[in-house]
């Protein structure tokens, strides 16, 4: 067995990795005595894509499925959990009661019996819905509807339309298309409530009314947001709903701008517009307890996408409304209030960890002085918290080492895990939980990197390893201690290479200032801390081998593996770029949301912009390295036609290039044998130019593929 065969068998390989167990984030029943998790896994030999929901009780975990090919799903009471099903064009609501020992429960020492009751139908839906919350009896979703708002000719209309005698569009204003879909201009996400009642108590059966009220069609409001928004756009109070939407009156493509609206469950009166309407993003509202205070995340800015998100916290009887985090640097997000109503929870990157962090709610807003966040949780990534009635928090957590898994924090402080859906599979895989450094970059500044390191790293050898030198996307986003199953860090260092990720100007958790530092500044400041952070490693760590170096990135590090390209400092002797910009003129121009116009300072036909500066076109003649092209057709942030234009110059000057693309897949890589094709390419890519040993393209290629399973 050669080395690079030992690394692989001793980590994990891409299969392996698209192999695991995907869970979401852990949802306590309303006693928090139980717990449900949806988890979904690929089998490569069967060719299939399992989702699957699982039960346990917290005190004595022993996670069990109980539901398999749901959607998404709710506890409809302590014992009884709702779930949504597609039935061709329209979706049901079904429930499942889950059967346990009432004395055995109540001392909270028993496993969860999943052969319970079996399902009963709650309702059907007249079309196909999602985005669901339910509240004391009432249950709020949203549907794609059109024009006329009407849920119940949903299927009908779409009937209609695709079966029009032409496919033509007219698009009198942006967006055209948004993410990966062309936008239908006559369809619109809007927000609907149904009372469901429980018709026999202790069985789990129960029924939603026909009677289903729109709750927007009074405005010209659309909610959730696209095309991302879920869930987490509205929350559900015993008699409102509070939701955010782009405001109507400025254009989406290079508005930032979304509103935070109140409206009654039974659509009583139009929506009551919140914030101020001169914000930028809003994101994340939600009640207290009690439903008189409502709290979200605000970006001042619009036109942003990564200003600071404020904490803003509203009184709905008075009016009155407050930043509760004006003097703290970093971005909240996923706010949740205590049981009780007194404390706020939420999750803010701070230097590469997701931690978790607390903040009182002032008694009154008329004399509220404001306080710093306490961290509660801060190793890891922390997601999905959700706090118990007795003062524990059940939160879910992944690590560069492990995917989600779901833990409680005691009321003492200590965190117990409870769930281990990976720990099998993992089991004597040799991940590295990554070295942190920080080293001096631009302007003198302090800049963070990750160095995760092969399985069996020979500590003190010389020049012995491959480096792969990963850039994050964004640009404003950041590496951190978390789990990924597109950009792994243990995955790279598993074929043998010392990985580095680098946290440059621009990059999210380190202050705002940092972050909007790269303003202008797209290969300037960022590249010099990029080339600062390579020669950092090389310095601390001489058993990277300086001739074995390769450098790579999506979106933002597709643009910066570009510029390196052109700009190649540190000696790199191979590149990869996934969905990047070779233009920045040309992307302005053909992106579906049209923010560069913050990051070049201005339009690009005005003058003392700078996306000529750092236009990566502009330098095509210093290229000169092999360079590996990924870049899929329904990608619309970035257009296929930049890596195309990436490759084709390098062809015509002949330049060693290879070109990926993959039809179906927009700006991520999502299926998993694209996937599994994707990562098999980079490492041929990377194995041929600075692979261990004799590293020929033919051998290379024999050896990744036959270790991951994969055909030529």
């Amino acid at each position: 067995m050669t080395e690079s065969q030992s690394s692989v068998a001793e980590g994990i390989s891409p299969k392996e990795l698209l192999e695991l167990p995907r869970p979401g984030t852990g949802v306590p029943s309303p006693d928090g005595k139980h717990i449900a998790i949806s988890v979904s896994q690929h089998s490569f030999a069967d060719r299939k894509t399992t989702k699957s929901i699982y039960v346990s009780s917290i005190a004595s975990p022993n996670f069990t499925p109980l539901l398999t090919d749901a959607n998404e799903y709710f506890w409809l009471n302590d014992h009884t959990i709702a779930y949504l099903k597609e039935d061709g064009d329209i979706s049901t609501l079904r429930a499942r009661a889950i059967d346990y020992p009432v004395q055995a429960a109540e001392a909270d020492e028993t496993e969860v019996d999943t052969e319970a009751l079996g399902d009963s139908l709650i309702g059907r839906f007249p079309a196909t819905v999602g985005n669901l919350k339910f509240r004391d009896g009432t249950l709020v979703f949203s549907a794609e509807v059109w024009e006329d708002g009407d849920l119940e000719t949903v299927v009908e209309q779409d009937k209609a339309y695709e079966e029009r005698d032409d496919t033509g569009e007219v698009y009198d204003s942006t967006f055209v298309r948004h993410w990966d879909t062309f936008i239908n201009p006559h369809k619109f996400s809007k927000l609907f409530s149904v009372d469901v009642s429980h018709l026999h108590i202790g069985k789990g059966y129960y029924r939603f009314s026909t009677s289903f009220v729109p709750l927007l069609n009074d405005s010209n409001l659309s909610a959730p947001v696209g095309p991302f928004g879920g869930a987490d756009d509205f929350d559900v109070s015993a008699r409102d709903v509070v939701f955010t939407a782009k405001d109507p009156h400025v254009n989406p493509a290079w508005h930032t701008r979304q509103n935070i609206y109140l409206v009654s469950l039974r659509n009583e009166g139009k929506p009551r517009e919140l914030t101020s309407g001169t914000q930028g993003a809003t994101s994340n509202p939600t009640f207290s307890p009690d439903g008189h205070l409502v709290a979200w995340c605000e970006q001042r800015i619009d036109g942003y996408e990564s200003d600071r998100n404020r904490i803003m916290l509203f009184d709905i009887k008075s009016g009155k409304k407050v930043g509760l985090t004006e003097k703290w640097d970093r971005s909240a997000s996923s706010l949740v209030f205590s049981p009780d109503g007194k404390m706020l929870y939420f999750t803010a990157e701070d230097e590469a960890h997701v931690k978790l962090f607390s903040l009182p709610v002032p008694s009154s807003l008329e004399d509220f002085k404001p306080s710093q966040p306490k961290a509660l949780v801060s190793k890891h990534s922390t997601s999905g918290v959700a706090p118990l009635a007795d003062g524990r928090i059940v939160l879910t957590q992944s690590s560069l080492t492990s995917p989600n898994e779901i833990f409680v924090l005691e009321k003492k402080g200590g965190l117990r895990q409870v769930s281990s859906f990976s720990t099998k599979a993992l089991e004597g895989k040799r991940l590295d939980e990554g070295e942190e450094i920080f080293f001096t970059g631009a302007e003198g500044k302090d800049v963070h990197a990750w160095v995760v390191r092969p399985p069996g790293f020979n500590r003190g050898a010389k020049a012995e390893y491959p480096l792969a030198f990963l850039i994050h996307g964004g640009p404003q986003g950041a590496w951190t201690d978390s789990w990924s199953t597109r950009w792994n860090p243990n995955v790279f260092a598993s074929q043998g290479y010392v990985v580095v990720t680098v946290n440059p100007t621009g990059s999210t958790g380190f202050g705002q200032d940092f972050t909007d530092a790269i303003q202008n500044e797209w290969g300037g400041r960022p590249w010099k801390d990029l080339i600062a952070g390579a020669a950092a490693v090389l310095r601390l760590y001489p058993e990277v081998d300086p001739e074995r170096l390769a450098c790579g990135g999506a979106s933002y590090g597709g643009y910066s593996s570009n510029w390196m390209n052109a700009h190649n400092t540190p000696g790199f002797k191979a590149f990869f770029t996934h969905d990047g910009v070779f233009s920045t003129l040309n992307t302005y121009y053909t992106t579906e949301e049209i923010y560069p116009e913050r990051e070049f300072g201005g339009l690009p036909w005005e003058k003392g912009t700078s996306y000529e500066k750092w236009n990566p076109a502009n330098f095509v003649e210093q290229m000169t390295t092999p360079h590996l092209i990924i870049h899929s057709s329904k990608d619309y942030r970035l257009t296929e036609g930049e890596g195309l234009a990436m490759f084709n110059q390098l062809q015509r000057r002949g330049v060693p290039s290879r070109y990926l693309t993959f039809p179906d897949e927009n700006h991520w890589v999502l299926k998993p044998g694209n996937s599994l094709r994707w990562h098999n390419e980079i490492f041929r890519w990377l194995d041929q130019w600075v692979g261990r040993g004799s590293a020929a393209a033919d051998r290379s290629e024999g050896l990744i593929l036959q270790q991951h399973g994969a055909r030529a």
